[in-house]
C-alpha cells in the first residue's frame, strides 16, 4: 500500500523504485532502526532529485531523512534536511496545507531537540490546528492525513486518534517546558 495520498507525478518505474526505498525506510524508522531508515531515505532521496527541484516526493523523503536523522540524535544535520524541505514545500503549497503543516510539525521537533519547547509548542499546535481544518474540510486531505500519520514511525490510526496523538505530543512538549513531567 502506498504511504502517500496525495497526486504527484514522476515516471512510472523511477516512481516504483522510490516507493520501495521509502516504504523500506518507513518500516524501518516505525521498528525503531533509524540507521536503516536513513540509509533507505538516502537512496530515496536520490531517486526523487529526478523528479524534480520541488516535487512534493523529493520534499517527502527530505522530511523523513531529517526525522530519521534527529532521531538518531543527529540534531544539525537534521536542521538542515527538514529546513530543506519546509523551504521546497513553501514553495509549492499555501500555509495552510497539510504539507506544510507536515513541515511545522518536524521543525518543531528539531525546536524541542534543542530544548526550545515554547517554540515546539507554538509549532505543533499551529500543524495541528491546520490538520483540524483540513480534516474538516476535504476528505481527500484527511486520507493523506492518515498516510502521513504512519511515516516514519508515525503515529497511528488517523483522523480524530490521529489529531489527538499529534495534541498530546505538543502537550508533553509543553509539560517539559514547565518542568511538570
Amino acid at each position: 500500500m502506498a504511504r502517500t495520498a496525495w497526486p504527484l507525478t514522476a515516471p512510472a518505474q523511477q516512481q516504483s523504485l522510490w516507493q520501495a526505498q521509502f516504504d523500506a525506510g518507513c518500516d524501518d524508522c516505525a521498528n525503531g532502526d533509524y540507521a536503516a531508515g536513513e540509509k533507505e531515505f538516502r537512496a530515496a532521496m536520490k531517486e526523487a532529485e529526478g523528479f524534480g527541484a520541488d516535487n512534493p516526493l523529493l520534499a517527502l523523503t527530505i522530511d523523513c531523512l531529517g526525522r530519521a536523522v534527529l532521531s538518531q540524535g543527529r540534531i544539525d544535520e537534521a536542521d538542515k534536511l527538514i529546513n530543506r524541505a519546509y523551504t521546497m514545500r513553501k514553495r509549492s503549497f499555501k500555509e495552510d496545507q497539510p504539507q506544510i503543516a507536515m513541515s511545522l510539525w518536524s521543525v518543531g521537533l528539531l525546536k524541542e531537540a534543542r530544548g526550545k519547547y515554547a517554540d515546539a509548542e507554538k509549532l505543533l499546535r499551529k500543524a495541528v490546528d491546520i490538520l483540524e481544518a483540513a480534516i474538516k474540510t476535504n476528505s481527500d486531505a484527511a486520507a493523506g492525513l492518515n498516510a502521513w500519520s504512519a511515516l516514519c514511525g508515525g503515529l497511528g490510526g488517523g483522523g480524530e486518534e490521529f489529531k489527538a496523538a499529534m495534541v498530546e505530543q505538543a502537550e508533553s512538549t509543553l509539560e517539559v517546558e514547565h518542568g511538570t513531567a
